[in-house]
């Protein structure tokens, strides 16, 4: 299993105790956006307030499981209510068999987080996003 570290910050090292896999999750989940193409999948999460140093993500098994957690922002004072939802997240999103977890390619921007992972061999799309859909996200 690796861990996959989106930026080269030393926070999420050394913060990966605190969050996975023992750290107390919030149930709070990102939307995820999927595509398949005949040479891989492309996962899109929205992550609004979520900084790049803050999170990381690994693979297991068929699920991609997101990490890290949301703070909430400084010198806001006490408040009964936020919006956005803050603390240690865990999502795990299933992926389709037949996945390189090798050839991933992964960026941030804008708090979008994309993720793209090649196939071992080329698919047929069609049948991996009805497999992809069937599947559906399991969240922890």
């Amino acid at each position: 299993m690796s861990t996959y570290i989106i930026n080269d910050g030393h926070a999420v090292l050394a913060a990966l105790n605190d969050w996975h896999p023992h750290a107390e999750a919030t149930n709070f989940r990102f939307p995820v956006g999927r595509g398949v193409t005949d040479e891989g999948l492309n996962l899109r999460v929205s992550m609004p307030g979520v900084y790049d140093e803050d999170f990381a993500f690994t693979i297991e098994d068929r699920s991609l499981i997101l990490f890290g957690r949301r703070r909430p922002p400084a010198g806001f004072g006490q408040a009964r209510k936020f919006a956005l939802r803050y603390g240690n997240f865990e999502q795990r999103i299933a992926i389709p068999a037949g996945v390189d977890p090798s050839q991933i390619i992964a960026r941030v921007h804008h708090g979008v987080l994309d993720i793209h992972i090649r196939f071992s061999k080329p698919l047929a799309a069609s049948a991996l996003l009805e497999q992809s859909c069937n599947d559906e996200m399991t969240y922890a």
